[in-house]
């Protein structure tokens, strides 16, 4: 097969959690669960008309014709092994990831920017979550448009500019997306975390990214100063709640509307209310660098 440039949709699927497994089970056991979800993976794709270009590990890349195609495969996947009883008794869930864009393919595989963009964006999505660009989003029917949630827009590695995120919130049947009918917390939906850094302003929803913040220029959210962190802390949503978790070397300083004061050092806890975040220092007063926050319902 000569080389050929074409456009296609991308699908890297995941088994999250695959080293608890092996450190729980051992490895042959382990081996047998991992490629039960993998063959799922490898049926639905055939099924959709897709074709594997490589598995690798815990983790398959697919090539699909068309954007409809690839995402009903990502939903029935994702389906399949979240009702598989021997795989949800061991708590196996996929992370899916897809992008459309011009790839040259050979008898080998696929090649270009448009394969590592998929990956990173696989990279973003949690288990059992479904995330793809705006690029695929755009070609997708209407009627499955309908069932996806933006994300915020995000610069990823080896992009210039940020990308545009949507995930999927979705079950249901291989070939027609639906909405999720199970217990839906509509509070939860409606959870809002802004977040206000000098001129710059974040909006954070339930089904967002995980915020990065630090002195490194891979953080979304960055704060150059010496007592900051390169990786220093990150807000991560999670089912309408938002997780701060710091790794920093001096700590991050939470100040509560009712003058409540919390140091986190390489701690965890949920952001509550409204009040401002200190990065590497406990300092209000006099401090242009504080970072105000409000979570509403």
């Amino acid at each position: 097969m000569d080389p050929e440039f074409r456009r296609a949709t991308l699908v890297f699927s995941d088994v999250c959690g695959s080293t608890k497994l092996f450190e729980a089970y051992g490895d042959v056991r382990a081996r047998s669960i991992v490629g039960e979800a993998l063959r799922h993976i490898m049926s639905q794709t055939e099924k959709h008309h897709g074709s594997v270009v490589s598995i690798a590990g815990d983790g398959v890349l697919s090539v699909f014709e068309d954007a409809a195609s690839a995402m009903a495969m990502a939903n029935a996947t994702r389906g399949a092994v979240g009702l598989e009883p021997t795989l949800k008794q061991y708590g196996v869930a996929l992370r899916i990831g897809l992008h459309t864009g011009q790839v040259l393919q050979d008898a080998n595989g696929v090649y270009g920017d448009a394969v590592n963009l998929a990956a990173r964006v696989n990279g973003l999505a949690k288990a059992e979550q479904i995330i793809t660009t705006g690029a695929t989003y755009a070609e997708l029917p209407a009627s499955v448009r309908e069932l996806m949630r933006p994300l915020r827009r995000m610069k990823l590695r080896g992009k210039h500019e940020e990308v545009e995120l949507f995930e999927v919130i979705s079950s249901g049947s291989p070939d027609k997306l639906t909405i999720v009918p199970k217990s839906f917390d509509h509070r939860a939906h409606r959870a809002r975390l802004i977040l206000t850094y000098r001129d710059a302003a974040f909006d954070l929803g339930p089904y967002s990214a995980a915020l990065l913040m630090g002195r490194g220029e891979q953080c979304a959210l960055v704060i150059d100063r010496a007592c900051v962190s390169r990786r220093h802390a990150s807000i991560d949503p999670q089912n309408g709640k938002f997780l701060l978790s710091d790794f920093s070397t001096n700590g991050t300083f939470i100040y509560g509307q009712d003058g409540h004061v919390e140091q986190l050092h390489r701690e965890e806890t949920y952001l509550r209310g409204e009040g401002q975040l200190s990065l590497g220092e406990d300092r209000v007063t006099d401090n242009p660098d504080l970072i105000h926050f409000s979570v509403t319902y």
